[in-house]
């Protein structure tokens, strides 16, 4: 499929959204002015001018681009290869496996495991097992990939992350944990562009749709990403609920020195290291209420949990009895490709693996499969939005649309400067109170929610 086929679809789309019929060729400024930005770096990274940047909005407490008119010449593969306003999840699936999503939760897959790194040290400091460090570099000690594109926090700024090509096993360990903050990681399709070579790419859902959407645009991009290791994702928190975890730990943004989000076992904890030398610790991540509390509209308008479009994509074995301790995780190995790859590192003995089944990695994702499959069509008619989504969804009743309405309201609030004060004052317990009604309401519904393999 060519460019302009790619992008001659959305034309009319974006004239409506932006109000006024255009003169020139779209840009992604319409994107971001709606809400509809994901922060995922595509249009930075794809744009054959250097036009586009991506910027940290103190407004938004996200990346959003910033366009040099100057530059721009209004070609408009910005626009034609943003996920942030259209999501062809059925068309990419067709694309990437050759067929419609095989599964309405979980998206095609192969095989399933429950795995980690065996080298202990990558197992215990990653987010849940290393599995994903282990597989890049085992793929890049065997020529199967030349670099890698991960993310690490900025060693100058460390609170920002930085995504960049890993070309050394050291450099893919360093940058192993989850970054639980935006996180731009497709403007570096702009590094894999400029230089030879056969790549991985890491990312979340909307990232590998953006990756996806340029791959099929640009022929060498296509050529020279080799693999697609994909994250589960429920929601990337902004910015201001970084800020509200130093506030929790009587910590000065400008005092830190660097910061873990996750790591030191399974589930994790939270680690920032001062400039003084001291440490702050959050033992329990999972409890900490501004991750909840700052989630974009963006985020809450999305369709993808287990990153459908990757090749193995790797999550939380939540809700399956694993054990704390040095960590494990579910895998999804989607293609033929992927499930070789992980085959051949344990036959190598870098992972450790064994079988599992649909059910379990829905099981671990229950509940946001439920939220991000089920409420999402709420969401949407509460937002009023005009994203294009074309997916496999469940139509919500009456109660989902409560369920749905509460973390619009509180994504909503959350732009407010006072509300976010007020947030920053309040005893964590009473900032949860809010979720308790609607925490039992889930729960009910999750029980009678006949959701495994042989009844949906």
């Amino acid at each position: 499929m060519g460019f302009n086929e790619i992008l001659s679809p959305h034309r009319q789309d974006l004239e409506s959204m932006t109000r006024h019929a255009l003169d020139q060729e779209p840009t992604i400024e319409a994107v971001a002015q709606h809400g509809l930005c994901l922060g995922c770096g595509t249009c930075a990274g794809i744009c054959p001018c250097d036009a586009i940047s991506m910027v940290i909005s103190e407004g938004k407490g996200a990346y959003l681009p910033k366009v040099r008119n100057d530059k721009c010449t209004k070609c408009g593969i910005c626009y034609a290869t943003c996920p942030g306003h259209a999501v062809d999840l059925k068309a990419l699936s067709r694309a990437t496996f050759g067929d419609h999503p095989r599964d309405l939760l979980i998206g095609n897959y192969r095989e399933c495991y429950i795995g980690h790194a065996t080298d202990y040290d990558v197992r215990f400091n990653a987010s849940s097992g290393g599995l994903i460090s282990a597989i890049l570099v085992h793929a890049l000690d065997e020529g199967v990939i030349d670099g890698a594109l991960v993310t690490r926090m900025s060693a100058e700024n460390p609170l920002e992350p930085e995504p960049f090509i890993a070309t050394t096993a050291k450099d893919i360990i360093n940058a192993s944990g989850a970054k639980y903050c935006p996180v731009p990681t497709n403007v570096a399709i702009r590094e894999i562009l400029r230089n030879e070579g056969a790549y991985a790419v890491v990312g979340l859902p909307c990232q590998i749709h953006g990756m996806k959407n340029a791959e099929i645009a640009l022929k060498k991009l296509r050529e020279r990403v080799r693999l697609h290791l994909g994250i589960f994702c429920n929601h990337a928190p902004t910015f201001w609920a970084t800020r509200l975890l130093l506030t929790r730990l009587g910590v000065d943004a400008s005092q830190v020195a660097k910061i873990d989000y996750r790591g030191q076992g399974w589930p994790g904890a939270t680690t920032v290291k001062l400039k003084e030398g001291s440490t702050k610790v959050l033992q329990d991540y999972w409890t900490f209420p501004g991750s909840d509390l700052f989630t974009s509209k963006r985020c809450l308008l999305c369709c993808d949990l287990t990153s459908e479009l990757a090749d193995v994509s790797f999550g939380d074995p939540w809700n399956l009895d694993i054990p704390q301790g040095a960590g494990s995780s579910i895998v999804v190995a989607r293609s033929e490709k992927g499930r070789n790859l992980l085959q051949e590192a344990e036959a190598t003995g870098i992972v450790d693996l064994r079988h599992a089944v649909a059910d379990q990695v829905k099981q671990s994702q229950l509940r946001m499969l439920y939220v991000k499959k089920r409420l999402l069509k709420a969401r949407m008619k509460l937002y009023g939005t005009k994203v294009k989504i074309n997916a496999d969804l469940i139509d919500p009743d009456l109660s989902d649309y409560v369920l749905a309405f509460v973390p619009c309201f509180v994504s909503t609030l959350s732009q407010n400067r006072l509300a976010r004060m007020v947030a920053s004052r309040l005893p964590q317990d009473l900032l949860l109170l809010y979720t308790r009604p609607t925490n039992r309401l889930l729960q009910n519904k999750l029980q009678k929610w006949k959701w495994t393999s042989g009844s949906l």
